[in-house]
C-alpha cells in the first residue's frame, strides 16, 4: 500500500465521520443501554405528557365546557375499521384515532402486533370558538353516525340542525386513512371574527425497534412547506420550529414507520409549528406536537378533508404518492451524489434482487458482487498505478539521494520522470475517490432499508441493526457494551487486507502503521450499526482478496517495467501528455523563472549599489 492509497484511505475514513456527523447519527453517549427488557404487554404512562387520555366512561363536565354543550353521557366506545393493512380504532371522545396497528409487521419481539398508536400515546384534536370561549374537540363525545367494515362516521348534534361531523374511511391497499370534518350550520355558533380552526396532534412514538438508541436517533418531525423541499426538526436534541406558511405535510417519523397528517392539495395547512422532544418513559422514545391551521369560511355547509398516513418508511411506496414523503427515508439527499446512486443504482438493483425470494444474506452477496463490477475498472487502474510506482522506486530513491531531500529541485526532476514513464502519481489515489460516491451511499443504505427489518441470517436475527453475539457488563467508551460478530470479521478482513498490501508496498515501514488505524476505528464505529452494513462490507473484502489473486496473474510487472523503461527512450514529443503533470510542470516551470527573475534583480540592484 503507497502513499497515495493510505492517503486516499485516510480522505475516506474522514469523510465517512464527518458525513455521519453532519446526517446527525453519533449514539447518544448518555445512553450506555441499548435494549430494553422485552414485553408483550402495552407499557403504561406514570407521567403522562399527552393529557387527554381516552376515558373508559364520560360524565357531563359543566365546568369545561361551553353552555348547551352536547356531551353523550355514557360509555366511551373504541368503533374498529380496517383493511388488509391496517387495524383501526376510533374513540367517540373527540372522534380521534386511539389504537393503529400495522397488520404486515411485527413489533420489536417479532411476536406481538406492530402497533403505532394507543389511547395513551395520541390525542388528536380542534379547537373551535364558540360564545368567546375555546371549546376541544376532544372534550365532545360523539355518537357513531354510521359504521361499515371500513368507514366511520361520528357526529356531535349542538340542536337546531348544527352539527360537526366527523368521518374516516379506509382503503385496501392503502396506509392512508381519508379524513373529513364537516361543518353543518356551525357558523351561527362559531365567533365571526375565527377565520381558521386551530388542528392540535400530539403523540407519543412507541417503542417498536430492538435497537432504541438507533431508533431514538432516527426519530423526528419531519414537514414540507407548500412548493419547497421538506426538511425535519433535529434528531438528536429537542427542537422547535413556528411557520406561517402553507404546509403540505408534518410526520412523526419514527425510523421505519410514521404517522403523517397531509392536507387537501389544492388546501395545503395556513401555518404549522411543530416540536419535538425526548421523554423519559417506559415503551415511549419521543413526543411530537404539530398545531396546524385551515381556513373556516363562515358557509351554512362547509367542510376540509386531509388524510392520515400510517405505515412503513418505505421509498417505493412514498415516491408513488408523489409528495415528497420519500425524502424521510436517509439516502444521503443533501451529499453529492450519495442519493443519486441510492435511488438509480443501487435501489433499482435491491429491488429486483428483492424479487429472486432469496436471503436477505444472500442477495446482499449479490449486491456486493454487483457493485465490485461496477467499480472494477477503477480498481484495475488503481493496482495499475500501484504496481508502476513500485517500479519506479529505485528511480525516485536515486533523486532522493541526488538532491539530500532539497524537495525544490527534485520535484520537478520527480515530475519529469513521471510524465516520461507515463505514470500519473495521483493514479493510486484518484480510483479510491471515485469509489467514494458509492462507499458513502451505501452506508446511508442498509441502515435505513425496511427491507431488512426483521430479516435474519446466520446467527444474526435482524440485519437492520447490530448482531450482538455477547453483551458485556461493562460499557467501553468508542465501542459500546456489546459484540458485533459481522463488524469483528469485517475489521479482521480489512487487517489482512492491509497486510497483504503493506507487504507488496515500498512505503516505509515507519509509515504503514498508519494503515492499520482505520479497520481499528471503524471496529467501533460500526459495532452499533446495521449488521447488513458489516455484511457488506465484510463480503467486500472477501471479494477483494479473490480480486487480488486475479490481479496478479494479469499484471505483469516484468511488462509494465519494459513499457516504463520503452516510454524513457522516447522523444519528449511523442510522450503521452497528462493534464494533471502538464500543469504542475508549467507551475513549477514558473515559479524558476520568478525566483530567477528574483535573483536578478537583486544582484542588478547590488550593483546599482556598489555604483553609487
Amino acid at each position: 500500500m503507497d502513499r497515495n492509497q493510505i492517503t486516499g484511505f485516510i480522505l475516506i475514513a474522514a469523510i465517512v465521520f464527518g458525513v455521519t456527523y453532519f446526517f446527525n447519527q453519533n449514539k447518544e453517549t448518555t445512553d450506555t443501554k441499548s435494549k430494553e427488557p422485552i414485553t408483550a404487554q402495552a407499557p403504561t404512562i406514570k407521567d403522562k405528557t399527552v393529557k387527554n387520555v381516552l376515558p373508559d366512561t364520560i360524565a357531563k363536565d359543566t365546568n369545561s365546557l361551553v353552555k348547551n354543550m352536547p356531551v353523550y353521557v355514557g360509555k366511551n366506545e373504541n368503533i374498529t375499521i380496517q383493511n388488509d393493512l391496517i387495524k383501526m380504532k376510533v374513540s367517540t371522545l373527540g372522534a380521534q384515532p386511539s389504537y393503529v396497528e400495522l397488520k404486515k409487521f411485527k413489533a420489536f419481539d417479532k411476536v406481538s402486533p406492530l402497533v403505532l398508536v394507543d389511547s395513551n400515546s395520541s390525542d388528536l384534536n380542534y379547537v373551535l370558538t364558540i360564545d368567546n370561549q375555546p371549546v376541544n374537540s376532544n372534550e365532545i363525545n360523539y355518537k357513531v353516525s354510521s359504521s361499515s367494515a371500513n368507514k366511520l362516521v361520528l357526529e356531535a348534534d349542538f340542536a337546531n340542525g348544527r352539527k360537526l361531523v366527523q368521518s374516516y374511511s379506509l382503503e385496501n391497499g392503502s396506509y392512508q386513512v381519508k379524513s373529513k370534518l364537516e361543518f353543518v350550520n356551525m357558523n351561527e355558533l362559531i365567533a365571526k371574527n375565527a377565520l381558521n380552526i386551530d388542528i392540535e396532534w400530539k403523540a407519543l412514538t412507541r417503542r417498536v425497534e430492538n435497537d432504541t438508541v438507533t431508533s431514538r436517533n432516527n426519530t423526528s418531525v419531519h414537514y414540507r412547506h407548500h412548493d419547497e423541499s421538506p426538511s425535519y426538526l433535529s434528531e438528536t436534541s429537542d427542537d422547535d420550529e413556528k411557520f406561517n406558511k402553507p404546509t403540505d405535510w408534518v410526520s412523526f417519523k419514527q425510523q421505519f414507520f410514521a404517522q403523517t397528517i397531509i392536507a387537501d392539495p389544492e388546501n395545503p395547512f395556513e401555518r404549522s409549528d411543530v416540536k419535538v422532544t425526548t421523554v423519559n418513559q417506559a415503551g415511549y422514545e419521543k413526543e411530537m406536537e404539530t398545531s396546524l391551521s385551515f381556513p373556516y369560511n363562515h358557509k351554512p355547509t362547509e367542510s376540509y378533508t386531509y388524510k392520515l398516513y400510517y405505515g412503513p418508511i418505505d421509498y417505493k411506496a412514498l415516491k408513488k404518492l408523489d409528495l415528497g414523503l420519500e425524502k424521510q427515508v436517509p439516502l444521503g439527499w443533501s451529499f453529492f451524489l450519495t442519493s443519486w446512486v441510492n435511488r438509480f443504482i443501487i435501489l433499482p438493483v435491491f429491488d429486483l434482487l428483492k424479487g429472486t425470494a432469496l436471503n436477505f444474506g444472500i442477495i446482499i452477496l449479490l449486491l456486493t458482487i454487483f457493485i465490485k463490477i461496477i467499480i472494477l475498472p477503477f480498481t484495475y487502474k488503481s493496482q495499475i498505478s500501484m504496481a508502476k510506482m513500485r517500479i519506479l522506486k529505485p528511480d525516485l530513491d536515486a533523486l532522493k539521494e541526488k538532491h539530500g531531500g532539497d524537495m525544490a529541485k527534485m520535484q520537478p526532476e520527480q515530475m519529469k520522470l513521471y510524465k516520461r514513464a507515463g505514470v500519473s502519481p495521483l493514479g493510486g489515489c484518484l480510483p479510491l475517490l471515485l469509489q467514494f460516491p458509492i462507499l458513502i451511499a451505501m452506508f446511508r443504505f442498509f441502515p435505513s432499508s425496511i427491507e431488512l427489518r426483521q430479516q435474519s441470517f446466520l446467527w444474526a436475527t435482524d440485519l437492520s441493526t447490530y448482531d450482538s453475539i455477547a453483551t458485556l457488563p461493562f460499557n467501553i467508551p468508542f465501542y459500546g457494551n456489546h459484540v458485533s460478530l459481522f463488524t469483528l470479521l469485517m475489521t479482521v478482513s480489512t487487517i489482512i487486507y492491509t497486510r497483504m498490501n503493506n507487504s507488496l508496498s515500498s512505503q516505509p515501514k515507519e509509515m504503514q502503521w498508519i494503515s492499520y488505524l482505520m479497520p481499528i476505528m471503524f471496529l467501533g464505529f460500526f459495532n452499533q450499526y446495521a449488521a447488513g452494513l458489516s455484511l457488506y462490507y465484510l463480503y467486500f473484502n472477501l471479494l477483494t482478496f479473490v480480486q487480488q489473486y486475479l490481479f496478479k496473474i494479469f499484471i505483469n510487472d516484468d511488462k509494465l517495467k519494459a513499457k516504463i523503461e520503452e516510454n524513457k527512450r522516447r522523444p519528449e514529443s511523442e510522450l503521452k501528455k497528462n493534464g494533471f503533470q502538464a500543469r504542475l510542470l508549467a507551475i513549477q516551470k514558473q515559479q524558476e523563472i520568478a525566483k530567477s527573475q528574483k535573483t536578478s534583480r537583486g544582484s542588478n540592484n547590488q550593483k546599482s549599489t556598489k555604483r553609487k
